[in-house]
């Protein structure tokens, strides 16, 4: 468990002493980097700061370019354009032996031959230090992943999770200042994963370096990260913190990641201040609150989306004076899965919606199922408002 986890520190000793390095705030900066492999654009020109000492992930779907630029920051991949500078120094050319940072892979890619403290070690052997120097920073490598007493052990004697802070320990006793992370628990079981999440963004806030992490899975980034980069097709659709980027999607392919999939098609009837008043097919009108108001028009057409755990079902319409928006639905599906009861509905407009509800109270939800229809509300300020697509 995290309570146990040691609280060694391994403290920064590095050969190199870029001017800027305390006054920098950022330690990594893209800036305008693309990369593409024939006519595929993995990566297209993608521009991002990532501050020093937080916790960044790069998130979105396989072939997004998450990992091809993870791989341009850790020098393994050359770009077709752009510029990487980390610590104030300019990298885009130097090779990635130079570079002041690690990488951890989805595989382990330990040395079977080697035992745990000579796997950890194998990389100080082309840095200066006698071998006395060595040993201390295996040892408190090893402690900070609480391997200690696990030396001796050999990869195929350690569980998946011990593997995984081998790997993790080989990184860090080589005092990176950056440690860049390409799906490391992508090989481990569910409940080993959540614990090693927990783990990793402690070990992080413990050491204060930077960790730049790669996913694709929504709940892992949102669990560690401080702030995260959602990319789509080679570009950042939106750079934000954890909490804004899942609870204020700003395209619709964020939102549809991030689980927001209830889009909901409706036109504007008026704009006032920063409200926008929006009427729907489905038989409903609705305020919606929106920082770029003044950019709406009477008439447009817009769609706006709104979570599953922020809607609500209810037998009966509420009354006028419940400030809440609300639309007559059929109820058409309901999926128990223990802690929560996933409903799909559609509304008058023919537009499919699934419903979050939690089980808090047994049998609660019974009451929907055998009936056709149901009213389904929400508060208007949990609607995200966005301008309809074209095709």
């Amino acid at each position: 468990m995290v309570e146990n986890f040691s609280t060694v520190y391994i403290a920064p000793c590095f050969s190199e002493n870029p001017a800027g390095f305390m006054e920098n705030p950022f330690s990594i900066r893209v800036v305008g980097v693309a990369k593409r492999f024939g006519d595929v654009a993995a990566v297209d020109h993608v521009s991002l700061d990532i501050r020093r000492g937080e916790f960044f992930s790069l998130l979105g779907p396989s072939g997004c370019g998450k990992t091809t630029l993870l791989r341009m920051i850790a020098g393994l991949e050359e770009g077709d354009a752009g510029n990487i500078i980390i610590d104030g120094s300019d990298v885009t050319r130097v090779p990635a032996h130079r570079r002041p940072v690690n990488l951890v892979f989805q595989q382990f890619a330990l040395f079977p031959h080697l035992n745990v403290e000579k796997n950890v070690a194998f990389g100080l052997r082309y840095k200066s230090g006698g071998k006395r120097d060595s040993h201390k920073k295996v040892s408190a490598a090893l402690d900070l992943v609480r391997l200690s007493g696990l030396q001796h052990r050999y990869p195929d004697e350690l569980s998946g999770g011990q593997k995984q802070r081998v790997a993790l320990a080989r990184a860090l006793v080589l005092e990176p200042r950056v440690l860049l992370l390409d799906e490391p628990l992508g090989a481990l079981d569910q409940k080993l994963r959540k614990e090693m999440q927990v783990e990793l963004k402690h070990l992080q806030r413990r050491l204060g370096i930077t960790f730049v992490f790669v996913t694709h899975d929504q709940e892992e980034a949102l669990t560690m990260s401080d702030r995260i980069a959602v990319m789509n097709a080679g570009k950042v659709e939106q750079m934000d913190s954890a909490a804004e980027v899942f609870e204020h999607p700003s395209t619709p392919f964020v939102a549809e990641f991030m689980g927001a999939g209830n889009f909901f098609t409706a036109k504007v009837r008026e704009v006032d201040g920063a409200i926008v008043t929006v009427i729907s097919k489905a038989g409903f009108e609705t305020a919606l609150l929106a920082p770029n108001a003044p950019n709406y028009r009477p008439g447009e057409k817009v769609r706006f989306v709104v979570r599953p755990e922020k809607l609500e079902m209810s037998l009966t319409e509420p009354p006028p004076a419940d400030a809440r928006a609300r639309m007559e639905v059929t109820v058409e599906e309901r999926v128990y899965q223990g802690v929560a009861t996933v409903w799909t509905v559609r509304n008058r407009a023919g537009e499919r919606i699934h419903v979050y509800q939690q089980n808090v109270i047994h049998g609660a939800g019974e009451q929907f199922v055998d009936m056709g229809k149901a009213w389904l509300c929400w508060d208007p300020r949990n609607a995200i408002l966005m301008r309809e697509q074209k095709a």
